[in-house]
């Protein structure tokens, strides 16, 4: 699996929280609120693949984040 088939890092607290690690956020991520997360990232994208990729998003996002070059 490539670090880009899932979003990592501090951002994906957002989605699920380490309540362990962060227990001043426990219960207070957007899985807890019922909303889920679609990722689609893909290897070697850049700035001009995003047009393409926005159509993807399968819903009405209530939240849509963007993150470029995160393991250049």
């Amino acid at each position: 699996m490539s670090i880009d088939d899932y979003a990592g890092g501090a951002a994906s607290l957002l989605h699920r929280n380490r309540d362990d690690d962060f227990p001043d956020w426990a219960g207070r991520d957007l899985a807890t609120a019922g909303l889920g997360v679609q990722v689609l990232a893909r290897d070697g994208v850049t700035a001009d693949v995003l047009q393409r990729q926005l159509p993807q998003v399968t819903q009405a996002p209530a939240l849509v984040t963007v993150t470029m070059g995160g393991n250049d």
